[in-house]
């Protein structure tokens, strides 16, 4: 999370191949914005076997599994999710 709603909407004009990596269920990219912080850029959901999913719809959310774990929030999470995925040759499903 990253500064405040104006911040980010210039931000995603000017840089709009941003990408933001969620790792399978952390919690905390589900999180209410504050009013001091908002996302960047586009999701990139990692899946626990480091398959991608760029466009995440609304149905999709739904029958995931629910990201309600804050063991996935450690650097360290993200860093298994990723090498994951570069492992599966970074071929991405999920479309976008």
């Amino acid at each position: 999370r990253l500064r405040n709603a104006a911040f980010r909407s210039v931000y995603n004009v000017l840089v709009p191949w941003t990408f933001r990596i969620v790792a399978s269920r952390d919690v905390v990219p589900t999180l209410p914005p504050s009013i001091s912080y908002r996302q960047l850029g586009r999701e990139v959901w990692l899946d626990d076997v480091g398959e991608t999913t760029f466009v995440m719809s609304w149905a999709m959310r739904h029958i995931l599994p629910a990201r309600s774990n804050a063991l996935n929030h450690p650097l360290v999470s993200y860093y298994r999710h990723l090498a994951k995925a570069f492992r599966r040759g970074g071929s991405g499903g999920g479309g976008g």
